[in-house]
Formats: structure tokens, sequence, C-alpha cells
């Protein structure tokens, strides 16, 4: 009677440790499932900053599926492609993915605006010796002028100017 006992606790211990474990398995997939989705949502909300998109979520507030998020190009969106479009005619390093944009494949277009910083940064930095054959102040001239349209450097201005990016600074050829 007693190994009969001891063979019923050792089943029932070993019955309850399968069940902590599958019940443990699920919790860890599920946690994977909310991490992953959290991510995305991370990722459609950073692509949506960075290119300035407007985020439309009707059908995701229904589902809850991430991607049912619709990401779609506003003004701002159009004028940081262009300036990437003109900045990439001269840097051909600098890569403009044209399909990837007409596709409105948006997660991947920031995924590539990204991955041409270290070459934007060079760009900036080739620019800057070239046009003032000093030590350049900045190496986000180009990120910047790509990203928020923004020109805080004089050196950086004449370079858009004679190559027909930007029209010519009035402020500058009034002094």
């Amino acid at each position: 009677m007693k190994n009969y006992l001891k063979v019923i606790i050792i089943i029932t211990f070993l019955i309850c440790i399968l069940v902590i474990s599958i019940i443990y398995n699920q919790n860890q997939k599920e946690q994977e499932r909310i991490n992953e989705r959290e991510k995305l949502l991370m990722e459609y909300e950073g692509s949506a900053y960075q290119l300035h998109l407007q985020i439309q979520t009707d059908e995701y507030d229904e589902t809850s599926n991430p991607n049912d998020i619709v990401l779609v190009p506003t003004e701002s969106t159009e004028s940081l492609l262009k300036r990437w479009k003109a900045v990439s005619e001269i840097f051909t390093e600098i890569d403009y993915p044209e399909d990837t944009i007409s596709q409105g494949d948006w997660l991947n277009v920031q995924h590539k605006l990204e991955s041409n910083r270290f070459e934007m940064r060079n760009a900036s930095l080739e620019i800057a010796t070239e046009m003032s054959g000093e030590s350049p102040r900045s190496s986000e001239s180009i990120a910047n002028y790509i990203y928020k349209g923004s020109v805080y450097d004089d050196t950086f201005r004449e370079f858009l100017e004679e190559n027909g990016i930007e029209g010519p600074d009035q402020r500058r050829l009034e002094q």
C-alpha cells in the first residue's frame, strides 16, 4: 500500500510539473506576441514621426491588429521625399527607394532612410571640406536637410544653391 501511495504522489507531482510547464510556455508565447505587437506599433509610430505621415487607425481600432494601421503621406512627407531624392541624385551612395515609396511601404522607406545615415554623414563632411576647405562644423547637414528641411550652415546652403536644389537665399543676397 505504501508503494501504491508513493506512485500516486509521484504521478500527481509529475502531472503538476507538466501543467505548470504548459502554462508557463503558453504565457511565454503570449508575452512574445505582445512584445512583437508593441514593437510593430512603435515601428509605425516612429515611421509616422520621421516621415511626417498621418496615422489612420480606423480598422486597427476594431481588430487590434497592428498590420491594419494605415500610414498616409502628407505635404510634409512629400517635401521630405523631394529633398531626399534631390540629394540622392547628387550623392548616388545615398539610396532613394523609388519602388518602395511608390508601393507605399512606409516602414521599409523609413528603414531605408535610416540605413543611409552613414552615407549622409560622409557626404555632409565631404561638402563642408570641399566648399570651405575647413573642418566641418556639422556632419549632419544632409540629414537635417532631408528630415526637417533645415539649413543651418552657409556652406551647405551654397552647395544646395549651386546644385539647383534650393533657390538663392535672399537674406544672403541682400547683404
